[in-house]
């Protein structure tokens, strides 16, 4: 019995998270695997599953609904694989996919945990394209990220944490030239961020 109760109590944290704006993303993806790009992003909307796969969605196929889904995943550069199940998809595209789940809430403020983790550079640069798009469609983000590059050229402030914690806070140029980040994060080779 409280095993199902933590679950209705954790289902309805998410929910309250919803209902005040913020969405997040996890560290590792962890998408739908049986469902479509689309049906994942559905999901996030707040699509239900109707007692079995095909009735999958059943008041989901509105127009509206699925041209909401179109425009997140054309935002999310998934359009060519829409239709393909998340199982089959690149790490790559499954972290686009994640983040495609979290703005279909339609949230304020976006919480982005280690998106670059396990990118190559070209999967990094196109995620940090996609992090600009949802900027300039005004809704925040809190980043979590330690791969540096990624962090310098998209954050505004930075806060930096060591072993629980804050040893600076700053633009991305005053955390670069803080002593303490150089010795505890960058080290001598870091300070290519500086510059």
């Amino acid at each position: 019995m409280l095993g199902e109760l933590s679950k209705i109590i954790l289902v309805n944290q998410y929910l309250y998270r919803a209902k005040l704006g913020i969405a997040r993303t996890f560290q590792i993806a962890k998408p739908f695997s049986l469902l479509t790009a689309e049906e994942n992003v559905l999901v996030g909307m707040g699509c239900k599953l109707h007692g079995n796969i095909s009735s999958l969605f059943k008041n989901c196929r509105k127009k509206e609904i699925l041209q909401k889904a179109d425009e997140i995943i054309n935002l999310i550069g998934l359009s060519d694989s829409k239709n393909q199940l998340a199982s089959s998809l690149p790490i790559g595209l499954l972290r686009k996919l994640e983040i495609g789940r979290a703005l279909a809430t339609a949230p304020s403020l976006l919480l982005l945990d280690e998106p670059a983790s396990g990118l190559n550079n070209q999967e990094r640069n196109e995620l940090a394209e996609l992090v600009e798009k949802i900027r300039k469609l005004g809704i925040s983000i809190i980043l979590i990220e330690h791969t540096m590059s990624f962090v310098m050229n998209l954050s505004d402030i930075i806060v930096v944490l060591h072993r629980g914690n804050k040893i600076a806070e700053g633009t991305p140029q005053e955390v670069a030239n803080d002593p303490l980040v150089i010795e505890v994060y960058l080290g001598t080779k870091g300070v290519k961020y500086a510059s």
